[in-house]
């Protein structure tokens, strides 16, 4: 089924990342794709391990295409099987109205069925992703463990009862919610309008970081120790992740492109899906295995909030604090507060900054051997300008007074050599007759 092309769609390396999977086929024409998408084909297992690594927004507006592709599908299939086996004279009025239900007159009657049994639950999870969508009404994301596959809108209005209902008291808290469920027209989804909110203490994200925190406090560097992290003689650097199945991860490019010329041509990359942890610490032994680096950075670019949770996993701060090779990160944005930022030798906040870091880190080696090699070439200098200055009497007079100064170098080790000898001879002469 062909989608017509449209230039808006995420990032280039996005793009490129998206016409690899499975049932999708693509062509770039300047700056449109024209795409060739079959829905039954995708793989949502696949579109989570290749395009973890990019923006949540991004994978949701793709998910929302082809899920757009599914329902048009749907509906041309079925209108098709209406057609074909339908009798010629269908005496039965009801079906043939169905038959030709447009999909808009299918949702429409789906939405008025919906309200007119709307079931009411009382349910336990988190509330996230918060904002004032109109004048009395807030609408957060519903889900539970950083399970955002798993996800259903949640409506509060002024009829919902409950304390502190407003927007900074409920973000990013873990809240009892007894309402309706309702299919939205809007939002093309089921969603719950809320009737009662009872705010049962910080989301499962918080609470998890905050005893992770207590788990890991051992492995965690100073802002002092961060600050004052240097690396001597920087010549290559080890990358996680690095081009798994020949695409691009988010914020790899921004780390490349921010390094010295030199640097890009020397960097050891390690495969890894940056959103599997297991992966990313496989990868931190194989890097500190080859030992080929002075230095190993940890990028990718930015997320939700629940996506970016998993760098707090104990396991990767533990296994960071304890790589032989020095450690930096350059994970998300700067307001994202990390665990395993915390654990490497210095964190740079973004993978931009990682580049800038290990930039600076080389000029200044690279300045530092030119102030050497400047030195050097300034002493020489100075000797060679004495020299061009002095005239023939004043370099004769000079190596005349070396001359002597050599000859009575000459005499005095003379001297010492023959009262060496003496005393030699002495020691010899007092241990044959012992004499004094």
């Amino acid at each position: 089924m062909e989608f017509a092309g449209i230039s808006q769609f995420g990032s280039k390396d996005f793009r490129r990342a998206v016409s690899k999977l499975k049932g999708v086929h693509a062509k770039s024409y300047s700056s449109e794709w024209r795409w060739n998408i079959d829905p039954d084909a995708i793989d949502y297992d696949e579109i989570e391990r290749t395009l973890g690594g990019f923006s949540q927004d991004d994978i949701a507006h793709f998910k929302a295409l082809v899920a757009a592709l599914n329902r048009k599908q749907a509906v041309e299939g079925h209108q098709k099987d209406v057609s074909e086996d339908a009798p010629v004279n269908d005496s039965n009025p009801s079906s043939a109205s169905t038959s030709s239900c447009s999909f808009a007159e299918f949702i429409d009657e789906l939405s008025k069925k919906n309200k007119r049994n709307m079931t009411s639950y009382t349910v336990i999870g988190d509330i996230i992703n918060g904002y004032q969508c109109s004048e009395d009404t807030l609408l957060f994301d519903f889900l539970d463990n950083h399970n955002e596959r798993q996800s259903i809108k949640l409506f509060v209005n002024k009829h919902t009862k409950g304390k502190a209902l407003d927007l900074e008291a409920l973000n990013d808290t873990r809240v009892k919610v007894s309402g309706k469920v309702n299919f939205s027209v809007k939002y093309m989804s089921m969603n719950i309008i809320a009737d009662k909110i009872d705010i049962l203490g910080v989301c499962s994200r918080e609470e998890e970081s905050e005893r992770y925190a207590e788990e890991c406090a051992a492995y965690f560097h100073t802002d002092e120790e961060q600050k004052h992290f240097t690396i001597p003689d920087l010549t290559d650097i080890g990358l996680i992740p690095g081009p798994l199945t020949g695409k691009t991860i988010q914020g790899v490019s921004d780390f490349v492109k921010s390094l010295p010329k030199d640097l890009q041509t020397h960097i050891h990359a390690a495969d890894a899906v940056i959103s599997n942890i297991p992966s990313i610490i496989a990868a931190l032994d194989k890097l500190n295995q080859e030992g080929k680096c002075q230095v190993i950075a940890i990028v990718r670019g930015g997320g939700s909030a629940e996506s970016m949770a998993r760098y707090s996993d104990p396991r990767l701060v533990k296994a960071i604090y304890e790589s032989r090779i020095p450690v930096i990160t350059g994970i998300g944005h700067q307001s994202d507060h990390l665990l395993c930022e915390q654990a490497a030798c210095r964190n740079c906040g973004t993978p931009t900054g990682a580049g800038d870091f290990l930039k600076s880190q080389y000029w200044r080696q690279y300045y530092g051997n030119l102030d050497r090699q400047r030195n050097h070439y300034n002493a020489k200098t100075e000797f060679d300008r004495i020299l061009e200055k002095a005239n023939k009497k004043e370099l004769f007079l000079e190596n005349a007074d070396l001359k002597n100064k050599l000859q009575e170098l000459r005499q005095d080790n003379e001297k010492l050599s023959n009262d060496l000898d003496n005393m030699k001879h002495r020691g010899l002469l007092k241990r044959i007759f012992n004499i004094g």
